[in-house]
């Protein structure tokens, strides 16, 4: 068992363990599923003999439990198969396997040979002569009726065949045509009236924070000269539904929004007046565009030590916190500095005192 691939199913993911070929790995590796996906950024140490690779959640889950799949990693690779996740638990024992527990196909039955079992034949039965059956006699076979043709009239030797039985068809090509270039002109008018009429080319136009774009259908701007330009304001929007947001779906919302930043203000908006889902959403919609606030909100969302009940975030969870803590740094947010510094700590008193899911988040994040 210790030359075979070992995966570990947790609530944080799934753990590999591969046997070592002598050589340590470093911190981050990317693995290879079935020689087509590739799981960048994995959490990769060494443990006695064996080389740990960590999977985040996330990633796990794209896999089907019970699949068997060739993974391979820093050199190292094999078959496996994918283990099923636990459910979180929100007591102090979580769910599910812990590190060192392996996953195992239930042993084969074991089949038994049958007996044989005398069997009685049944009695001999008297059989009694039946009559004999009639003869069967072919059937008549039914002559198909013929059809009666009537010859066709001649044509006359000086008359042109007629070409009356052409013209409807000319006719239906023409009325078609004629048609579609009818209807492609109503839907070009009620686009103009309803649409570019109203909104006045303004979103066909490049949008810039702070710079108001000119209308194109008032000549009273043309003849008082070109249309001052507003100063440009860097201040991120305000949670206050700006631009009529406040209406729009998440998509249309993440769509519309002239920056990330104004989808974070939609989101801490709409998390503060009762929609925690959209707000959610919204944040984390403003964080993969590089907006600083919505990542530290969603840190503190996670963070146990920020962490408040009855919010978007059913639990609590230092892994989810310390991502997006790392995000923020990276994107240059020195504000979560103590928090992030904070979370670091409790980590690693926990990884000092034996915790592998501590140990593998701080060298996934705080590295």
């Amino acid at each position: 068992m210790s030359n075979s691939i070992i995966a570990t199913a947790t609530p944080n993911g799934v753990t590999l363990s591969f046997p070592s070929n002598g050589t340590t790995p470093p911190p981050t590796v990317t693995l290879l599923i079935d020689r087509t996906t590739t799981f960048e950024g994995c959490a990769a140490r060494m443990e006695g003999n064996r080389v740990l690779v960590h999977v985040t959640r996330d990633l796990s889950l794209s896999i089907d439990p019970g699949t068997e799949v060739e993974v391979s990693a820093a050199g190292l690779e094999g078959e496996v198969e994918w283990p099923e996740l636990p459910k979180f638990s929100t007591g102090p024992d979580l769910i599910g396997a812990t590190l060192g527990q392996t996953t195992h196909r239930p042993p084969p039955l074991k089949h038994s040979p049958v007996e044989a079992l005398p069997t009685a034949l049944p009695p001999k039965e008297t059989q009694v002569a039946s009559p004999p059956e009639p003869p069967v006699l072919p059937p008549t076979p039914i002559q198909p009726p013929v059809a009666q043709t009537r010859p066709a009239a001649p044509i006359p030797a000086d008359q042109p065949p007629s070409r009356n039985n052409t013209k409807p068809n000319v006719l239906v090509i023409i009325g078609v045509i004629v048609g579609g270039l009818l209807f492609m002109i109503l839907i070009l008018a009620l686009l103009w009236h309803f649409v570019l009429k109203k909104q006045n080319l303004g979103h066909l136009l490049p949008s810039l924070p702070g710079i108001h774009v000119p209308s194109v259908n008032h000549p009273a701007q043309e003849a008082h000269g070109p249309v001052p330009v507003a100063p440009i304001n860097n201040t991120p929007a305000v949670a206050s539904g700006v631009g009529g947001l406040e209406t729009l779906a998440v998509p249309e919302v993440v769509l519309q929004a002239s920056s990330p930043a104004a989808i974070s203000a939609e989101g801490t908006r709409r998390l503060n007046n009762g929609k925690p889902d959209d707000g959610l959403r919204l944040l984390e919609a403003a964080s993969d565009r590089g907006d600083t606030s919505a990542m530290e909100n969603l840190a503190h969302m996670y963070d146990p030590a920020t962490f408040k009940d009855g919010g978007p975030v059913p639990k609590a969870d230092e892994e989810e916190a310390a991502r997006y803590y790392r995000k923020a740094a990276d994107a240059g947010d020195t504000q979560i500095s103590q928090d992030r510094a904070k979370l670091q700590a409790s980590l690693k008193q926990r990884a000092d005192n034996g915790d592998t899911d501590a140990a593998l988040t701080l060298e996934s994040y705080f590295k």
